[in-house]
């Protein structure tokens, strides 16, 4: 479905993109750059660790109906945590509220027939906290589920406004190293067209692996899932940068077919 409606498009046919999201998220994405002629390159600069659950943190799971809210900040943290509610949840309890930043994440929620909310404008957690549900949350039991590290502003803000808060991390992001050998074998001695990047973390690992290889790199084409992610970018000297709707497959599709060309 990613790309349909894309198909007449013809910004990216013959293009070079690199695709930088973890592998485990990229199949999707690279196929459908191929599909509309683009030639789609994964270089995944994060990889995806699953955490083992022990003692508080399963215990999160298995109390699972204790919350009155449960939100999912990221696809990883979705599909993670639905493998692990699985496990003691056949049936979901019925009266738990889900918010998703992000419709990518949303959408693999959905897949197991979770319906989440997500705000209507911006992908983040500043903007999931504008949302009506989350303004009087005193004494209400809120669970995040997310990865290690990461922004701390949802359980904050949260508990000021008076809300019970369980954080569980469920992976880890490891950053990946590359060689300039094995840039150029992947690449060429070119500097791609469009570079697609998903996370602040992933475009500075990008920024440190391909800096020593192209002196031309603060020209290529950068499209970024959120303009936090551009701000950044800019910051570290990039001069084009598009900033999509957000980080689903579609959002960057479309972001990458309206971005400017090279020349």
């Amino acid at each position: 479905q990613g790309g349909e409606g894309l198909n007449l498009l013809p910004d990216i046919r013959g293009k070079s993109i690199v695709v930088t999201r973890p592998a485990i998220q990229a199949g999707h994405l690279v196929n459908e750059i191929n599909r509309l002629g683009g030639v789609a390159l994964s270089i995944p600069l994060i990889e995806i660790r699953r955490v083992t659950l022990v003692g508080a943190e399963k215990q999160s799971i298995i109390n699972l109906d204790q919350y009155d809210a449960i939100i999912v900040v990221s696809p990883n943290a979705a599909r993670i945590a639905l493998e692990q509610i699985d496990q003691y949840w056949p049936q979901l309890p019925g009266h738990i509220h889900w918010y998703a930043v992000g419709r990518a994440t949303a959408s693999v929620l959905a897949e197991s027939a979770i319906i989440a909310e997500v705000p209507d404008r911006g992908f983040d957690s500043a903007a999931l906290l504008t949302l009506p549900g989350l303004q009087r949350v005193a004494d209400k039991g809120m669970l995040i589920l997310k990865g290690a590290g990461g922004r701390t502003l949802l359980s904050e803000q949260l508990t000021v406004r008076g809300a019970r808060v369980d954080r569980l991390d469920l992976y880890q992001r490891k950053t990946l190293q590359y060689s300039s050998e094995q840039l150029f074998k992947i690449l060429g001695a070119d500097l791609p067209d469009h570079i697609l990047v998903t996370s602040v973390e992933i475009l500075e690992q990008m920024h440190r692996v391909f800096e020593s290889c192209y002196d031309n790199l603060m020209s290529v084409n950068l499209v970024t899932a959120s303009e936090r992610i551009s701000d950044r970018a800019r910051k570290l000297g990039y001069v084009r940068v598009k900033t999509a709707a957000g980080a689903s497959d579609e959002a960057m599709l479309s972001a990458l077919a309206a971005s400017d060309p090279l020349d």
